[in-house]
């Protein structure tokens, strides 16, 4: 009789245990299909042990804080599909998922959700019905759970089990990119996407941040230090995919895929040199970033992604605004997808008068080399609204290409050979179609009655062979080409070494733009600092620091620097 009492109550218990399993894993393809969108499914171990795992981890504090099983399963698998449903809605409205800035701008989704509309596909519609199973796996077979009262100290237990394994699901996936947070969605699972994000959403300030006090500092540079001409020219600015100087750099391959722009960079009405980036290989929205608005990414946390996690509101301070405030038309140009970093958002914020993406831009065609778009037919788009332009406008105009993205496969046959090394002969022949691109619109300008002055350069080095193993990269592996070219004189300059943040000013003074108090700091900054990266800055007299220095408080400018960016990134209003 004991024997089969023993017998019925490990029954119980594998009952109990198939049917969570059972929950859980109807609840995952309910996420799969919620966030699928009109891509494929795409299901792998890694990221389904994880995704299980996590929801596993929240049953086990939830079933400690209430003791109750069923309702402790409910709450996962609620706030999951909500959750799910809610990012659903938001991408087939805006065509980017829910990013952590989102969270933060609840009120305004909310003051516009009454005239969404969407549209639910099929997946939508399988993703309800798996989450449709769940409500009946635990009305058909509730006796079957185990609804025992536990002791304090078994509750407990699991509580303190379910949050140190969410701790360590935290640090062990906080440093996957978020560069396309609707592939994260879908690919990973909303728990692993939500990690990632948060990580590092808290940014402590700057040792001796006073708010008050760093607003009057910067009130303090208002006065301008640029007399420049009244008739400014138009703007154009060009930050190139993946575009450095590789042959030189690195002396790799037979021959300068970029020989026109480097020639360029040494004739009449130019000012050029080299720009350090503060990425290698992609992050690109944060190259964006720096050079729009001048903040650094060293006042936030390694990895951050400032798009994603940061921006949660219209950004008043930045380069778009001066141009606008100027007189100024403006208007960005990205043939790729709106979504990634979720740029469709920030442009907007940015402040930006038109917007275009590639679905907005008829004339895009693809590169010998994959799926992206040239950087020839993304000029046509630039071109064409140069040449549309009302007479007397002033425009500036904000052009991100994607032709030499990584994923170099396909040699173009009509090219020459420049190295032996089928990743790097793509890459360079690549280069050398950048280069002839932009002699069209060099040669275009040059037509022009009206004032043009062009900047260009890349936004990081890309990720091939040894340099994307360096742990610690040198120098080198950040340091791209930059030339301003003008359509009519303008003082010459050569072999500058400045960096992304600095990059606003000269363009600002080339053209003669009235300076803003921000930027007449960094000018006072760059004496002190010409080169400032998120791995390194070099002062004046060509000292170089790591961030593994310890050194930076000694530094007390860059200190002042840092306050004034978490000023301008959390507290301006």
């Amino acid at each position: 009789m004991e024997k089969l009492k023993e017998e019925k109550k490990w029954t119980k218990y594998v009952w109990h245990i198939i049917l969570i399993i059972i929950i859980l894993v109807q609840l995952f393809f309910a996420m799969k299909f919620f966030e699928a969108g009109n891509e494929d499914l795409i299901i792998e171990f890694q990221w389904t042990w994880a995704t299980l795992t996590i929801w596993l981890c929240l049953y086990l504090i939830l079933k400690g804080i209430t003791n109750k099983t069923k309702l402790s399963l409910s709450i996962v698998a609620v706030i999951e599909i909500v959750f799910d449903i809610i990012n659903y809605i938001v991408r087939v409205v805006r065509g980017s998922t829910i990013t952590a800035s989102d969270i933060f701008a609840i009120q305004t989704a909310l003051s516009v959700s009454k005239n969404i509309r969407p549209n639910f596909d099929t997946k939508f519609i399988i993703g309800v019905v798996f989450a449709l199973t769940i409500v009946l796996t635990l009305i058909i077979f509730r006796k079957k759970f185990i609804e025992e009262k536990e002791k304090w100290s078994i509750r407990v237990i699991k509580i303190i089990i379910g949050v140190m394994a969410l701790f360590g699901f935290s640090v062990a996936y906080s440093s996957h990119s978020l560069w396309d947070m609707n592939h994260n969605y879908r690919w990973k699972g909303t728990p692993i996407a939500l990690i990632r994000m948060f990580y590092d959403l808290q940014v402590v300030p700057p040792e001796n941040y006073d708010k008050k006090e760093t607003n009057k500092l910067l009130e303090a540079y208002e006065t301008s230090n640029n007399s420049g001409a009244k008739d400014n020219p138009n703007i154009i600015v060009i930050i190139n995919e993946s575009f450095c100087d590789y042959y030189n750099l690195y002396k790799e391959g037979y021959a300068d895929p970029i020989e026109y722009f480097t020639n360029l960079s040494k004739s009449e009405n130019v000012i050029s040199g080299v720009m350090y980036t503060s990425t290698f290989g992609g992050e690109t929205a944060n190259v964006e970033y720096e050079f729009l608005t001048q903040n650094s990414l060293r006042v936030l946390p390694m990895g951050s992604y400032v798009f994603q996690q940061y921006i949660t509101k219209p950004i008043k301070s930045s380069l778009v605004q001066i141009l606008e405030d100027n007189g100024y038309k403006t208007s960005a140009i990205h043939p790729w997808e709106e979504y990634a970093y979720s740029r469709n958002k920030i442009y907007r914020f940015f402040g930006f008068d038109s917007i275009k993406f590639k679905n907005d831009i008829d004339s895009l065609e693809k590169n010998f080399n994959n799926e992206f778009y040239s950087d020839r037919s993304t000029y046509k788009e630039l071109m064409k609204q140069i040449n549309n332009k009302k007479d007397n406008e002033k425009i500036f105009e904000y052009v991100l290409t994607v032709q030499n993205h990584t994923g170099y496969w396909n040699t173009d046959p009509n090219q020459i050979k420049y190295s032996d090394d089928n990743t790097q002969n793509v890459y360079m022949q690549l280069l050398h179609e950048s280069t002839d691109a932009l002699k069209e619109v060099v040669e275009e300008l040059k037509q022009k009655d009206e004032k043009y002055i062009l900047l260009f350069f890349g936004d990081h080095q890309p990720s091939i062979g040894e340099n994307g193993n360096i742990e610690e990269r040198p120098i080198e592996n950040y340091e791209l080409p930059f030339l301003i070219w003008a359509n009519y004189d303008i003082e010459e300059e050569y072999d500058i070494k400045t960096s992304t943040v600095f990059m606003q000013n000269y363009l600002l003074k080339a053209a003669g733009i009235e300076f803003t108090a921000m930027n007449n700091y960094m000018n006072e900054l760059r004496e002190y600092y010409p080169i400032i990266t998120k791995k390194f800055y070099i002062d004046s007299e060509g000292n170089e620091y790591r961030n593994t220095d310890n050194t930076t408080k000694k530094h007390t400018k860059l200190q002042e620097y840092y306050r004034i960016d978490y000023y301008r990134i959390f507290d301006e209003e």
